[in-house]
């Protein structure tokens, strides 16, 4: 029995250039905020429906992705992110949980 993919991609938006680069001192609310945006990020019905598993991505870095996406950005994230970038995400149609 196969599913149908209804996302292209689920994201992860992480304040660093890399998953290395991920800060070691955050405020404890934000750490809980990193810690449950990944941990939901591999919920099996995401993965199920976006037939692939999740990826981490620069928030600083909006590029038009094709497809729909499950977008997670995470509190420690959002400093980061661009002052349009809600509506950015909704224009290409992803499904933003931050």
């Amino acid at each position: 029995m196969s599913a149908v993919q209804i996302f292209s991609e689920i994201s992860v938006l992480i304040s660093g250039h890399s998953i290395e680069d991920l800060p070691t001192d955050l405020p404890e609310d934000e750490a809980a905020s990193l810690l449950n945006a990944v941990a939901c990020a591999w919920h099996p019905r995401l993965l199920l429906l976006s037939g692939s598993i999740p990826v981490f991505r620069q928030a600083d870095s909006l590029t038009d992705c094709p497809g729909r996406r499950v977008v997670f950005v995470p509190a420690s994230s959002e400093s980061w992110m661009p002052h349009e970038w809600r509506a950015i995400f909704r224009e290409q149609g992803h499904i933003v949980i931050s």
